[in-house]
């Protein structure tokens, strides 16, 4: 039966190609289509010719622009495998093998999401273990461009995730798929576009007025947009489910942008994918001097930023990893901890199963000279790590120095700290340093995250 589909053509691009491939080449053998949710599939023929796709038996029509560009709309598909993608047009055809349906995630970020399988501290078993026809895996190149591009450059195809495949794949986006392809039985694709190094205005679409000044050109220079051009813009409008972003350490030295800048950055990809998607936002882990005193910290400001764009996004969740960190290695080696850290908060916010989250403040009361703080998403009650008494909370008078301040549990979700001031106008600090020293957790083993609190 033939299923007649409404004619889409591609709008013009600065960068476009008019005598592109009959497939764009994110679509290949093994890809993973989103399950559940209408799929756009898209390429090149000639001119005002017509093309022909057949997928789960049945035939969808279109006609290519001028320009030669065409795009089809395929229906929702349930999770499953072993599907076959037919596409036809002016003497060329072109037949995609073992599609599946289920759960596709981009992973992006700088080089903390680029690190290999390889190179991470369970490389040996992880690389024993990586037999799963149900995990498939795409590697962007990595590439920069001062325009938005069609087609990324030489461009790979699905794998399936094995041996060979995983070895230098990233390993925080890896574990992250396997443990949601294990909890939800469905087939899962992961799409990593990773740069080390980067800053986030080299992943934004349009980078705001005041974060495009010219900086000092080098090795390590990103023009801004060029990595969202490159590595971005030719994967949309793929369908997927949501985005793990890990990136930040870079921006550390610049933090006052930060916050505004990650929000425009979801803003951007959710509107240049043309969906909702759902955002896991790793948290920059522990690094440097262990430190018991709030300093001025760039990675800490980086940090409340990320939270801070979590907690006022309904599709975005922050990771906390302030204690996966490593002190000596601005590149912690356990991202099997990191992947399975952002597994359970998709399962338990996005996909509705049990799983932990970390602590969050909920809310703070006055009383006297003490602060009264009570958290959400707590499992088991709070508890201490380590020690007889809460560490990591900092009393930030306006315009006076940091100072260390006594804090206790004294119920299941609150914590009393004992500021002694005689008025309040300053910050409350939890975890403010690069490498804070800090013991409270809740009973599933996961940290309390760390954050700043304006007083009154």
């Amino acid at each position: 039966m033939t299923v007649l589909a409404a004619l889409t053509v591609f709008a013009c691009e600065a960068s476009g190609i008019e005598d592109g491939p009959l497939l764009h080449p994110l679509f290949s053998d093994r890809m993973v289509l989103q399950r559940d949710r209408q799929t756009l599939i898209w390429g090149w023929s000639k001119p005002l010719s017509r093309v022909t796709a057949e997928f789960d038996g049945r035939k969808y029509h279109t006609r290519t622009g001028r320009d030669g560009r065409w795009r089809l709309r395929l229906p929702p598909k349930n999770a499953g495998e072993d599907f076959n993608i037919t596409v036809t047009s002016a003497g060329e055809q072109e037949t995609l093998h073992n599609v599946a349906a289920g759960e596709v995630w981009l992973c992006s970020g700088q080089s903390n999401m680029d690190w290999p399988v390889s190179r991470s501290s369970t490389a040996n078993e992880d690389i024993a273990a990586a037999p799963n026809p149900h995990l498939r895996l795409y590697v962007v190149r990595r590439a920069r461009s001062e325009t938005p591009r069609a087609i990324m450059d030489y461009p790979r195809r699905w794998q399936i995730s094995n041996p060979e495949t995983v070895r230098q794949f990233s390993a925080a986006c890896y574990h992250f798929g396997k443990e949601l392809q294990s909890q939800l039985g469905v087939p899962v694709g992961l799409i990593q576009a990773t740069q080390g190094g980067s800053p986030i205005r080299a992943w934004m679409r349009e980078p705001l007025a005041e974060d495009t000044a010219p900086q000092k050109k080098g090795r390590k220079y990103f023009e801004p947009a060029s990595l969202y051009n490159a590595m971005i813009h030719p994967l949309t409008p793929y369908a997927l489910r949501g985005v793990v972003w890990y990136q930040g350490e870079t921006d550390a030295r610049a933090s006052s942008k930060y916050e505004s800048n990650l929000r425009q950055i979801i803003e951007d990809w959710r509107g240049a994918f043309d969906q909702k998607l759902h955002f896991q936002i790793v948290q920059i882990a522990n690094f440097g001097p262990a430190t018991a005193i709030a300093t001025n910290s760039g990675w800490a400001r980086i940090r409340e930023a990320q939270r801070r764009v979590a907690r006022k996004d309904d599709n975005a969740e922050l990771v906390v990893t302030i204690d996966l960190g490593e002190s000596e290695n601005v590149h912690p080696a356990n991202k099997a901890d990191i992947g399975k850290r952002t597994a359970m908060s998709a399962l338990a916010t996005l996909y509705g199963q049990p799983a932990s989250l970390s602590p969050t403040y909920k809310s703070h009361e006055i009383t006297g000279g003490d602060v009264r703080i009570s958290f959400d998403h707590l499992s088991g009650g709070l508890r201490l790590q380590n020690g007889a008494s809460v560490n990591g909370f900092a009393w930030c008078p306006k315009n006076e120095k940091c100072r260390r301040v006594k804090a206790s549990i004294s119920s299941d979700d609150t914590v009393v700290v004992d500021v002694a001031a005689d008025k309040f106008a300053g910050e409350l600090r939890y975890g403010w340093a690069n490498n804070p020293i800090v013991n409270l957790y809740d009973g599933s083993g996961l940290p309390v995250e760390p954050f700043s609190i304006r007083l009154p």
